[in-house]
Order: C-alpha cells, then sequence, then structure tokens
C-alpha cells in the first residue's frame, strides 16, 4: 500500500485530484466500479488542477432519516464541492460511508456564518469568566 498523506488543513491550497486518489488507495476494496461515487471521484480527478486556492470551507455532519440535522458534526473541510469535503471527511474519520451514505450531509459555510461561530465562542468564554469570577469571589 502506498503512502497516504497526512492532513494539514493549515496550508492555503487544497489538492483535490490527489484526496481522490487518496481515497481511491484507502477504500479501495469498497468502491463499485461505475457507481455513484465512482463517478464523483473521477469528475473531481479529471476535472481538477492538482493544487488550487480556490476552495470553500464545508463543515460535514450525520442527518437521520428524515434528513434532520443531527448535533454530531465530522469537522471542518477546505474543499471544492460538497462531494469533495465528504470524501475528505470519510479518510479523516475512517469511515468510508461519510461519502456514500445519505445519512451524511455538508454545507457550505460563509464568512459570516464563520464570523457567527467565532462570536459565539467569545461569548461561550465570556460568561465562563463571569462564572469563574462568581466562584472565586462568591457573594
Amino acid at each position: 500500500m502506498k503512502h497516504i498523506r497526512k492532513f494539514n488543513e493549515s496550508i492555503d491550497v487544497v489538492d483535490p485530484m490527489m484526496d481522490a486518489l487518496d481515497f481511491r488507495e484507502k477504500f479501495s476494496g469498497q468502491i463499485t466500479k461505475n457507481s455513484r461515487l465512482d463517478h464523483e471521484l473521477r469528475e473531481i480527478e479529471n476535472n481538477s488542477t492538482n493544487q488550487t486556492e480556490d476552495y470553500n470551507i464545508y463543515e460535514v455532519y450525520e442527518t437521520d432519516e428524515d434528513v434532520r440535522r443531527k448535533v454530531i458534526i465530522f469537522g471542518y473541510f477546505k474543499a471544492i464541492s460538497h462531494e469533495h469535503s465528504k470524501i475528505k471527511a470519510a479518510m479523516f474519520i475512517n469511515k468510508f460511508g461519510i461519502a456514500v451514505s445519505g445519512y451524511y450531509k455538508s454545507s457550505l459555510l460563509t464568512s459570516n456564518d464563520i464570523k457567527d461561530a467565532i462570536n459565539d465562542y467569545y461569548d461561550q468564554i465570556e460568561d465562563i469568566k463571569k462564572t469563574i469570577n462568581l466562584i472565586k469571589n462568591p457573594i
């Protein structure tokens, strides 16, 4: 088995072609020829440059049988498409089903979504600081 590169999401480029090839290598026994997934991988391999700075950030998560979002989030991935983000999540979590099952979805995050999430985390930190202060200095 060839070496599968480690994820380094801190770089400013993504390599969709290499991601598709790594996915094929990692899950080679599970990919059915001419399946929807095989087609999506070929699309990425044939229509992508090796490295690109033209990517978006996607959140990959699990859904229930009514396609309602569950709380389980697999991560945030730099990718060129929803399919690409699910492939990256499947490799990162080592769970083939993320790429093929309808129970896993990805959502494109906008810069406003990211800013809102950061602000929410800052608010949570402030709340924790207040609680700690109250514990240290009871009335």
